[in-house]
């Protein structure tokens, strides 16, 4: 693995549950609607796109949400790594990270902090610019990439 990138989260730490955020219902947890959404995270997606996303959510399998993460091979965090900001800025990111609440990434020898300006979903929104941080993120570009 080159590089992994994660574009408006970050890695559950070992032991976490994956991603327990939202009640689960016959056994799969399915989309919330946008109540837990409000503010940065959908300000840029508009009514016809937000009927579009909630249309097309899969409900995810209760037993993917609640599983519990297992990390164990230490190689990972020399694995470069690139966090795409996009309802969160960089320097927010930083904070996070190096007060204690990602510890995965607190631990990367090799972490590149992403602006970009639109919601938690820019592959909705921002595809062609999300697209070109990848692009540069994995041709190691410097533009536009804050590297700590």
């Amino acid at each position: 693995m080159a590089k992994v990138a994660f574009i408006g989260g970050f890695p559950a730490a070992d032991g976490a549950l994956y991603a327990d955020f939202f009640e689960a219902a016959d056994g799969v947890v399915p989309f919330p609607g946008w109540e837990p959404f409000e503010g940065p995270d959908s300000a840029d997606l508009d009514e016809a796109a937000r009927r579009r996303f909630a249309a097309a959510a899969v409900p995810v399998p209760e037993r993917v949400a609640k599983g519990v993460v297992r990390l164990t091979d230490e190689r990972r965090f020399g694995v470069p790594a690139v966090v795409v900001c996009p309802e969160f800025s960089p320097a927010q990111a930083r904070e996070w990270i190096d007060g204690g609440d990602v510890k995965e990434l607190a631990r990367v020898k090799h972490l590149d902090l992403v602006d970009l300006d639109s919601g938690h979903w820019p592959m909705f929104t921002e595809p062609v610019e999300l697209a070109r941080l990848l692009a540069a993120a994995a041709d190691g570009t410097p533009d536009g990439l804050a590297t700590r």
